[in-house]
């Protein structure tokens, strides 16, 4: 088995720190944030680096169409109308503003990144890698994480939904493959691709070395079962740009085609992806919404400062 991609250079949009404090932030910049997990929890030094005011924690409930802002409202905010995350993100009037995506679920962070990005405000995103991911004790083959307690379905993220009329064999399927090949089956069932139009992409290189080898076990079963071993692109796990820009060159080669991204990967490649869905409405984000599972990682690694503004306004002239 083998496999072959263009590699692809990461763009300086992107700033890697060993600590969020390390970062550099302009008086007036206002911090969004959610906590999950031990990486996601944010220092004290952080928030004063923002002053307590200009930090804002985003809680999410069981809806996936709504959260909880307490320091804004006290009542959960939609997350499907734009107009509604517009007035907030107004509210805050800020100069800059911050999304530390680590700990928030993609059905959060997405739409508020978008309306942050669409209302000219300066708009960047964090993340931090974990330091390990917990290691499932009664794995079945290809399942060493015990990362998601059960999978709510697949459904459009808010403000990206897409109404398309185009023929299924007029579509290409993007996987942005993770370590759980259950949601890569999941999505397969759900999708009915024809072999010939499923185009996965894999974290290369990972966040640690061994992690695409991980990835490519995890899947083996589903990527054999379809052939689809035969078109898998390798990009850097931890950058959106490059994703970004790979899409775009697959797309002004096979201009005539549907691209169905699936955000079923790391999250720095679901933020490539929905920036360029941002850019592009021949371009449909597929997500299956899991519920994540208590205790999923451990530690804190890298910190990694995405320039979203920096680099979208430039290519929205593209």
């Amino acid at each position: 088995m083998s496999f072959s991609s263009e590699p692809m250079l990461c763009l300086p949009h992107r700033q890697t720190y060993m600590r969020r404090t390390d970062i550099a932030v302009s008086p007036g910049s206002v911090l969004l944030f959610g906590v999950f997990e031990q990486r996601s929890e944010i220092d004290p030094d952080w928030i004063t680096l923002f002053g307590g005011d200009n930090a804002y924690e985003i809680i999410s409930g069981d809806n996936i169409h709504s959260a909880t802002i307490p320091k804004y409202k006290d009542h959960p905010i939609s997350l499907r109308d734009q107009w509604i995350l517009l007035d907030f993100v107004l509210h805050l009037n800020a100069s800059s503003i911050y999304v530390d995506i680590t700990g928030l679920p993609h059905h959060i962070w997405m739409p508020i990144v978008r309306v942050c990005f669409e209302s000219g405000i300066e708009t960047n995103c964090i993340y931090v890698e974990p330091k390990s991911y917990t290691y499932n004790p009664t794995p079945k083959p290809g399942e060493f994480f015990d990362l998601s307690d059960r999978i709510q379905g697949f459904s459009p993220i808010p403000t990206f939904a897409r109404l398309t009329a185009r023929r299924a064999e007029d579509s290409t399927l993007m996987p942005l493959l993770g370590f759980e090949g259950i949601r890569f089956r999941h999505l397969i069932e759900r999708t009915e691709p024809s072999e010939r139009d499923i185009s996965p992409i894999i974290g290369v290189p990972g966040f640690e070395l061994e992690y695409p080898f991980h990835t490519i076990e995890g899947n083996a079963a589903v990527l054999s079962a379809t052939r689809s071993w035969q078109r898998v692109s390798y990009i850097d796990a931890a950058c959106p740009f490059s994703l970004f820009s790979y899409l775009q060159k697959f797309q002004k080669r096979f201009a005539d085609r549907h691209l169905q991204i699936a955000t079923i990967g790391t999250k720095p490649h679901a933020l490539g992806a929905m920036m360029y869905a941002m850019q592009n409405v021949n371009v449909e984000l597929l997500y299956d919404h899991p519920v994540r599972r208590k205790g999923r990682t451990e530690g804190m690694a890298k910190c990694h400062l995405y320039k979203v503004s920096d680099f979208l306004r430039p290519a929205s002239g593209h």
